[in-house]
């Protein structure tokens, strides 16, 4: 038998990719606050802090806080 003709069945539980779901409404409603203020997005990322999860007490990434302005913007 070749490596070719074996067949596999695909993994029963796959990778995924990204953390944790680390946002709260105070931070939803903070970022796009901040951004109306004209603050970059690693300022942003500097001022907001995750409240819960393994990530507890530590600044999302500038990347994340992006998304939090984007998706909550008017």
């Amino acid at each position: 038998m070749t490596a070719h003709s074996k067949v596999t069945s695909p993994p029963k539980r796959g990778k995924t990719i990204g953390g944790a779901d680390v946002t709260d409404e105070s931070m939803l409603s903070m970022a796009p606050h901040l951004r109306d203020q004209e603050m970059s997005l690693r300022d942003i990322a500097k001022r907001l802090i995750i409240t819960t999860g393994a990530k507890k007490g530590q600044h999302p990434s500038p990347p994340l806080s992006c998304t939090h302005c984007h998706a909550h913007a008017p």
